[in-house]
């Protein structure tokens, strides 16, 4: 299943116990003003305790298409990264960045691709890659594009566009079917098939000291400035 509900002891055991695996969990974000949905502190080892397994998502807003662009993808890059690191998500985990809404196959082209080509511009090389949550449709493009090494299904959203009579893409992990709500009246939770195909977290990272990161990262934002300042000047012309 996927939350945006603190798994608590108490939960973590409560979805053992149902059979559940495998809990996705979001990074950053909150519910309303004052209820984060982002992993609190200690929860991945709770959840780990528990003998269950995790897998992540980054998702700010991501529901229009004006949220979509190459610089707003390397924002995400970057935001996703620090949060990952701040929970010591392992390092070769896969970060699934959410397209939670229908597109046309015209937009594919000119806001998600260019919103994922950010994200993997400022995504810190042999950190975390680049996986997607979406529609079939932009899954298997990203995919075909070596924009997202595994997808993430939104196939709850069965009247999308981008869903209907779309297989699914070759590299699925994770597949969203069914929401549940107030489930034992403890959380919400989306059900979800995992294939088993990408090793889910189990473990706590470790990683090297946070200053070597920062200044890797920071020669890295230099360099996508350098980017972002070329496109922009060749668009202009």
């Amino acid at each position: 299943c996927d939350t945006c509900f603190e798994i608590t002891p108490a939960r973590a055991q409560l979805l053992k116990n149902n059979g559940f695996e495998v809990v996705g969990r979001y990074l950053t974000g909150y519910l309303g003003e004052d209820r984060p949905k982002a992993l609190q502190d200690g929860e991945l080892q709770t959840i780990l305790n528990a003998g269950l397994k995790a897998f992540v998502i980054y998702q700010e807003n991501n529901r229009q298409i004006s949220d979509f662009s190459f610089y707003k993808g390397f924002q995400a890059a970057g935001n996703a990264l620090f949060a990952a690191i701040e929970n010591k998500i392992p390092q070769g985990t896969i970060i699934y960045f959410a397209v939670d809404m229908d597109v046309y196959e015209d937009q594919i082209n000119d806001y998600i691709i260019p919103f994922f080509e950010g994200i993997n511009r400022g995504m810190s090389k042999n950190i975390y890659k680049v996986g997607v949550y979406g529609p079939r449709l932009v899954c298997s493009r990203l995919a075909d594009a070596g924009l997202a090494v595994s997808s993430f299904v939104a196939d709850m959203s069965s009247g999308y566009s981008c869903n209907i009579g779309q297989k699914m893409p070759d590299n699925w992990c994770y597949d969203q079917f069914k929401e549940i709500s107030n489930y034992n009246n403890e959380l919400d939770i989306d059900k979800v098939t995992y294939r088993g195909n990408i090793e889910a977290i189990s473990s706590i990272g470790e990683f090297q000291e946070p200053v070597e990161i920062r200044n890797r990262d920071t020669l890295l934002y230099i360099e996508a400035i350098y980017d972002v300042a070329e496109k922009y000047l060749l668009n202009k012309n």
